[in-house]
C-alpha cells in the first residue's frame, strides 16, 4: 500500500547488534497534499525535509537517509497511491 524504500541503519533500541552501514529497507510513505513526505513505523512518524537527510525515531538506533520527497510523492501520485489526509479520513 504506502511502502517505499530507502536506505537505513535503523535496529531496535534492545538489539545488541548494531547495523555500522546503511542497507536498503522498506518503510511506510505518505505525502500530504503539500507533497511533505512522512514516514511510519511502529505508530511513530518522522517527515523527510530534504533528500539525505538523517532523521531518527525515539524507540530506534541508527537513522534513515531520506529519499528525495519529490520523488516518492510524484511517484505515489503517478500509481495513484492514497495521500496521508486520504488515509487518516477513512
Amino acid at each position: 500500500m504506502g511502502l517505499m524504500c530507502a536506505m537505513s541503519t535503523l535496529t531496535s533500541k534492545n538489539t545488541q547488534s548494531k547495523i555500522k552501514r546503511a542497507l536498503p529497507r522498506c518503510y511506510t510513505m505518505f505525502c500530504d497534499v503539500q507533497q511533505r513526505l512522512y514516514i511510519y513505523i511502529n505508530n511513530q512518524s518522522v517527515q523527510c525535509h530534504h533528500e539525505d537527510e538523517n532523521v531518527t525515531l525515539e524507540e530506534f538506533d541508527g537513522f534513515i537517509i531520506c529519499p528525495k520527497p519529490s520523488d516518492i510523492c510524484g511517484m505515489k501520485q503517478f500509481l495513484n497511491l492514497p495521500n496521508l489526509e486520504q488515509v487518516k479520513y477513512k
